[in-house]
């Protein structure tokens, strides 16, 4: 039987039950019985006592002893969240197609189990079991499977440990290989963008991708947003893109500008440089994809944070998007703090801020424009920066909670693990959090 891998949301659903006594039908049936894996396409000789998804339709096509599984086969109707029984039609496996998966059960943390198609599905003897089809998720189409083995690529920024060893050990630490590592371009100069690599090349042998900052305007006071948009630095993305090619992150997300409605930024505008900045965006996107196209190019904004200029605390997401045609994911950086605190009583302030977008807006976003939703950074934050919450293990509950029922459109996560005073995020340094670090390591 195939391998079984968690993800999104359920759609149709059926009860399956199997009769407790051997098929004679078909080889196909010893096969599952033994616990072989099938892979093909069932043939008519195989259709024997199976249940086919039909892909074109995405119903179940029920498919009985010694009859051929065809599109025009008997239908099983069922809607979102509904069950039906087979009632007399006693199959012995079912088929998943590219594109779909099925989920039947749940982990003990609440994570479908899915197996992925192309793939048969045994049908435990004697066992009734819930059929639930789901669409590929946006990781799935983004990355494959995971190395955590979470239905989301997981990572983290592991503040001020630049080196393989260190996402390692933080994988090893929770329990999970990191698919993900944060890290940032350099912001001294422009030719140092282009031609200091370190902070890619530090994270050599790691085997998971880089979820790579870029910064677009450099501390040395260099450039502009409408200079970007001419193409003056084009030159400077080109680099980047070589740069990350050579040391074979060509598949790297990378996060232009990121959380461009903070003014902290030198990239940071209001409503009246809305228009520049996605001019901005548009042209370092397009250099970068031309030089690489495996890049995953990241929106990103500051949840909990609204513009200046309008009060329309959706707007970072409304009018500062540069468009479907040159974004694979649409993020947000979430912490602790502010309008997006959590207690042990509501996390109404990390789904649906106040001020600003939140986790509920950017899915609902990303479903609307058809890309994946990401969280680039999100932490704790110590009680005197923003009034933080400090060691919450209800943030850190939230959070997983929030990831596991958007499965079909969460696509990313990383941890920001930050031990340095100003922040004081860190799980695994200096035991500054222990009651949030047990649970991360628990459901994360």
């Amino acid at each position: 039987m195939p391998s079984l891998a968690p993800v999104s949301l359920p759609t149709p659903g059926l009860r399956i039950r199997r009769i407790a006594r051997r098929s004679v039908y078909a080889s196909v049936v010893t096969a599952l019985l033994a616990g072989t894996a099938l892979t093909a396409a069932p043939s008519a000789e195989a259709a024997a006592r199976t249940v086919v998804v039909n892909k074109s339709s995405r119903a179940l096509t029920v498919c009985t002893a010694g009859k051929t599984c065809t599109t025009k086969g008997p239908k099983i109707a069922a809607k979102a969240g509904t069950t039906r029984k087979l009632g007399s039609v006693r199959p012995t496996a079912y088929y998943v197609p590219k594109g779909y998966g099925s989920v039947t059960s749940k982990t003990a943390s609440g994570l479908p189990r899915t197996t992925w198609g192309p793939a048969w599905v045994k049908v435990a003897k004697g066992r009734t079991t819930t059929v639930k089809l789901v669409r590929e998720s946006e990781t799935r189409k983004l990355f494959g499977s995971t190395r955590s083995g979470l239905p989301w690529a997981s990572g983290a920024w592991v503040g001020g440990r630049f080196d393989t060893p260190s996402i390692n050990a933080f994988g090893t630490w929770r329990g999970r290989p990191m698919d993900l590592v944060t890290t940032y371009s350099p912001r001294d100069s422009y030719a140092t963008m282009a031609n200091n690599s370190w902070t890619i090349d530090t994270w050599a042998g790691f085997q998971g991708r880089l979820n790579y900052g870029l910064a677009l305007l450099p501390d040395s006071g260099e450039g502009s947003l409408a200079s970007i948009a001419r193409g003056d630095q084009d030159w400077v993305w080109r680099a980047v893109a070589a740069n990350l090619q050579r040391a074979g992150r060509g598949n790297a997300i990378v996060r232009i500008g990121w959380e461009a409605n903070l003014p902290d930024w030198r990239w940071g505008v209001g409503q009246s440089d809305a228009a520049t900045y996605r001019a901005a965006f548009r042209r370092v996107a397009t250099v970068l994809k031309a030089a690489d196209p495996d890049l995953l190019i990241d929106f990103n904004v500051g949840c909990g944070v609204g513009m200046n200029g309008t009060d329309d605390r959706l707007a970072p997401l409304t009018q500062l998007y540069p468009g479907d045609d040159v974004t694979d994911i649409v993020s947000c950086d979430v912490y602790d703090w502010w309008t997006t605190r959590v207690t042990a009583t509501s996390a109404a302030g990390l789904r649906k801020p106040l001020y600003g977008p939140g986790l509920d807006d950017l899915a609902r976003f990303a479903r609307a424009h058809h890309i994946a939703m990401g969280i680039g950074e999100w932490g704790l934050a110590r009680a005197s920066n923003g009034g933080g919450g400090g060691d919450n293990l209800h943030f850190i509950a939230a959070m997983f909670d929030w990831a596991k029922n958007n499965t079909d459109v969460f696509a990313y996560e990383c941890y920001f693990d930050e031990p340095d005073s100003y922040l004081q995020s860190s799980l695994t340094s200096g035991g500054q959090n222990r009651k949030a670090a047990a649970m991360y390591r628990k459901l994360f």
